[in-house]
């Protein structure tokens, strides 16, 4: 009686892996990943954090979207656009908004961004992470998830089948703010405690994001796409309080690549206080006045700006 509940429990383990395996097969058979946005015949993609999503509006741009998304990070956005080659033929300008503390270590939303990314994702990523020291437990469950079980294993199958149904996380947009909150004092706070430090500590400079900067350089080079990297407006209490060393390391990253995209520091472009949505996001009326900067800009293909830096006022 023993030899056939054993036998019938093989069974069943079986019939579970081979279902597993089947539905594996179909997942994969209708998961082609949709575009990183909205849009047909895209000439301009804007990439980036919320300083992208907030001060970047392609309703005033020609034929752009916006992939901008909150607290996106470098690498996240080399695989963005890797997908938005293969999306979009027409594909002739990138906007990559970086601003002073995107070349800093990551502090604690690792898990997050492996939910929204992690589809995007190929095993470079994950060895390019170990490699540099940035490997953390969400970073090697998720390889293990994505990359490294059998297929006929089925966990996380449920996610997997969830996630063909519905919109996809690393999707992102413009995102219209209203009102100012300039004189909030805290949110300056804040923003500058949890952007350039790590306690009483500054946050170390993260040498995969300034790699994966250069892969984005290099695959828009490869590709005959016009890089242009713009630093947002940030109101002047936020840059007064920037560490100096960041400011530097800043410069000193995109100097190296004067010559292979079009780098454009706005951090201390002036503008009214009602501009700002707080001290590091402009609101739905910047956004306005700063994207007439930036379609001036793509309309000339930067052949003013090439060369220059610091566009502050």
């Amino acid at each position: 009686m023993r030899h056939f509940r054993i036998t019938g429990e093989i069974l069943v383990l079986v019939l579970i892996l081979v279902i597993s395996s089947q539905l594996r097969q179909r997942v994969a058979s209708y998961s082609e990943l949709p575009p990183v946005c909205s849009g047909d015949s895209i000439r301009t993609l804007i990439l980036g954090d919320s300083h992208a999503r907030t001060a970047i509006n392609p309703e005033y741009l020609n034929s752009a979207c916006s992939a901008a998304q909150k607290a996106e990070e470098i690498e996240y956005s080399y695989y963005k656009l890797v997908q938005a080659g293969a999306d979009f033929e027409a594909l002739e300008n990138v906007i990559l908004c970086v601003s002073y503390f995107n070349f800093l270590a990551p502090v604690d939303s690792e898990n997050e961004m492996l939910k929204r990314y992690h589809r995007l994702l190929d095993q470079d990523f994950y060895l390019s992470k170990k490699r540099y020291h940035e490997y953390t437990a969400a970073i090697a469950y998720r390889y293990l998830m994505d990359h490294k079980l059998p297929k006929s294993v089925p966990l996380s199958l449920f996610n997997e089948i969830i996630e063909t149904k519905i919109e996809p996380q690393y999707r992102g947009g413009f995102e219209l703010r209203t009102g100012s909150r300039i004189g909030q004092i805290p949110d300056l706070d804040k923003a500058i405690s949890r952007h350039y430090y790590l306690g009483n500590k500054l946050r170390p400079v993260s040498a995969l994001r300034i790699a994966y900067f250069t892969k984005i350089v290099e695959y828009c080079q490869a590709h005959k796409l016009r890089l242009y990297v713009v630093n947002t407006p940030v109101h002047k209490e936020y840059y007064d309080q920037i560490p100096a060393e960041r400011l530097t390391g800043y410069s000193t990253v995109l100097n190296r690549h004067q010559d292979e995209c079009i780098c454009l520091d706005y951090g201390r472009l002036r503008l009214p206080d009602a501009f700002f949505f707080d001290y590091d996001h402009l609101n739905g009326e910047g956004a306005r006045v700063f994207t007439g900067i930036i379609r001036e800009i793509l309309a000339s293909n930067g052949a003013e700006e090439r060369g220059k830096l610091d566009f502050g006022k």
